[in-house]
């Protein structure tokens, strides 16, 4: 080791601790001849020591410049990188401290949106997908205060890179959002098949098809209240239950599609073989409630569909009792006292 007091303070701490010779020995200061005893005190140890310490004391200003300078350095990479909109960067305190304008993007804003959920607001779908590649699933999961996920959002807005992006990531898909509907509920509320497509897909096997509202519709009940065929295949295609029954009165989409009086509709339904007898919770099939509005194109439908005439609901009536002083309907519905499994039985003279 070098005598130089650089090499004396550059590990050391005190005086005495910073000399790298024991105290009682001698040492040569730089540009000068004769020793100096650092045990027998006088002038020249005094100025030895007081060297030492300057050195030590400037040392120890430019460590402190040094790590201020990294310091600062970092925290402009974090500020400009955060300026960019699409930085991934560890939360630090320190750093929130310093910049009160950097926001990590998955903090939240007034209305609980990060900056995710406003990239995708303000349809800036190529930030949204670098943030989708940057960030984790919990993030993406992250529901702003009215419950909706950046999946609920990306939908509803028909973002189809940023779903396929979502997904493709591992999005969440049966969160609801205040009003009870999942990314796939809002997909068919606004008819965007595309996006459901690609939920449906992406998803496969993770979605619970049964899954139902705040108004107890799942998704096959408001693909029928849409009258979106297409939507209705997919859905039936991907696992849903043609008898599935909706939360408040235990409605099939057979019984949403005779309440809405659309006879395509039910000829579409029929295609899938539900059970046409199927009741309500107060025990009315679709043709109680098709000879409730006298309809007898969709009585007509039912009965060639199989549809009991018989069953009686919670207050007693039939299909029959109910079409009593409607001609047209009765000529529908035949009394005969011999039925099998509730058809009538025709013979022959």
């Amino acid at each position: 080791m070098s005598d130089s007091p650089w090499n004396v303070c550059r590990y050391q701490n005190t005086f005495h601790r910073l000399s790298p010779h024991p105290v009682g020995q001698t040492c040569h200061l730089p540009g000068q001849e004769e020793a100096i005893d650092l045990q027998g005190g006088g002038e020249c140890a005094l100025r030895f020591q007081a060297a030492v310490v300057s050195v030590d004391c400037e040392f120890r200003r430019r460590r402190r410049r040094r790590r201020r300078g990294i310091r600062r350095s970092y925290l402009c990479n974090q500020r400009r990188a955060a300026m960019t909109l699409g930085s991934q960067i560890p939360y630090s305190p320190w750093v929130m401290k310093e910049y009160p304008g950097y926001t990590p993007c998955w903090r939240k804003e007034m209305d609980g949106d990060t900056l995710l959920h406003l990239a995708i607001i303000h349809s800036m779908p190529d930030i949204a997908l670098y943030f989708t590649s940057l960030v984790t699933k919990d993030i993406l999961d992250i529901q702003n205060d009215l419950y909706q996920t950046a999946l609920h959002l990306a939908v509803y807005l028909d973002q189809r890179r940023v779903v396929e992006a979502l997904v493709f990531k591992g999005a969440n898909g049966e969160l609801q959002d205040r009003k009870g509907d999942t990314a796939l509920h809002v997909a068919c509320e606004n008819q965007h098949l595309e996006c459901a497509r690609i939920v449906l897909q992406g998803l496969r096997g993770q979605l619970n098809m049964h899954l139902q509202n705040w108004n107890g519709l799942s998704c096959i009940h408001v693909a029928t209240l849409k009258r979106d065929r297409a939507l209705i295949s997919l859905l039936m295609e991907s696992g849903a239950d043609i008898n599935d029954q909706e939360g408040t009165s235990g409605k099939t989409p057979l019984h949403l599609a005779v309440e809405i009086a659309d006879c395509s509709l039910v000829t579409e339904l029929l295609r899938y073989r539900p059970c046409v007898n199927a009741t309500m919770y107060n025990g009315c099939t679709p043709l109680h409630l098709a000879v409730g509005r006298k309809d007898s194109g969709l009585a007509r439908l039912l009965c060639q569909a199989g549809a009991d005439t018989l069953i009686r609901n919670r207050e007693g009536d039939t299909p029959h009792d109910l079409a009593e002083g409607n001609n047209q309907l009765l000529a529908l519905l035949p009394f005969d006292d011999l039925k099998i499994s509730g058809q009538p039985v025709v013979t022959s003279a």
